[in-house]
């Protein structure tokens, strides 16, 4: 993943050379470098491991609500009962599921809007 971000510019593009056998070293080697930075959290215990399961659940869940604000754009070009049913369902529990979450959504939320904005300032997509 990081290795396709950063081939499409959102990341540095040093973090998308390939060694000689084809394998994007650096970002593996950052992707080492993060997981041990989560055990190293977790052995000291700033972060318990329910907390970090709240941080990987809760960024899954703004990406639910992100493909639901798509799904919402798509069935308003042709909107059917069924569709919309489904939508108000599906919005529905995805609004009472980040309820549990309460500020600790701000971080996929701030991650996402920079995502956004790097993407639509930065690389005039």
């Amino acid at each position: 993943m990081l290795y396709s971000a950063a081939n499409e510019g959102f990341f540095p593009k040093s973090w998308a050379v390939l060694n000689q056998a084809q394998m994007p070293e650096r970002a593996l080697w950052l992707l080492f470098v993060a997981f041990s930075l989560s055990l190293v959290i977790l052995s000291v215990g700033w972060l318990s491991v329910a907390q970090m399961m709240t941080l990987v659940s809760q960024n899954f869940m703004v990406l639910y609500a992100v493909s639901l604000l798509a799904y919402w754009r798509i069935i308003w070009l042709r909107p059917s009962v069924v569709a919309v049913l489904m939508g108000i369902v599906a919005t529905g529990s995805c609004v009472f599921l980040l309820q549990g979450f309460t500020w600790w959504w701000l971080f996929p939320l701030t991650l996402l809007g920079f995502g956004a904005w790097r993407g639509r300032c930065c690389l005039g997509t």
